[in-house]
């Protein structure tokens, strides 16, 4: 391994630690978000008698079967979306996420590029295992 490799890996694990952190600090400020006053979180509610009559009135009846199955089933349904600074950190929490993930794709990346086996040519013929005559696969010609 060559100094190249070891920096590149370390970076690259440095960033993933560094990603997984952060998408956890996300996540335990949005669970805290109520205790530490951050504002407008997702409203979670089971639909009311009077919003069921006002989308029955409407010609919305997909909305409104939805929403009595849920009120039937004691369901909670998303009412409204969460905005200002919870919403930043709903997508602090989901890119950290993500970042993270790449990052670790990326490591597979990187211990590929500098294998040696990388460099391996292969014979075009594979021999049988079994050891009969003849190989198992044999590369097209072209």
């Amino acid at each position: 391994k060559g100094w190249g490799e070891w920096r590149v890996r370390f970076v690259t694990i440095l960033c993933c630690l560094f990603s997984i952190g952060a998408f956890q600090m996300f996540g335990l400020l949005c669970g805290q978000a109520k205790n530490l006053g951050i504002c407008c979180e997702d409203v979670w509610e089971i639909p009311t008698q009077a919003e069921l009559d006002i989308l029955k009135t409407q010609r919305g009846q997909g909305f409104y079967f939805e929403d009595e199955i849920a009120a039937t089933h004691n369901t909670h349904l998303l009412k409204q979306t969460a905005s200002g600074t919870f919403v930043l950190l709903k997508l602090g929490q989901y890119w950290f996420e993500v970042l993270a993930g790449l990052f670790m794709l990326y490591s597979h990346l990187v211990i590929w590029w500098y294998c040696p086996e990388r460099h391996i040519d292969l014979d075009e013929e594979l021999p049988d295992p079994d050891g009969a005559e003849g190989t198992i696969y044999a590369a097209p010609s072209a």
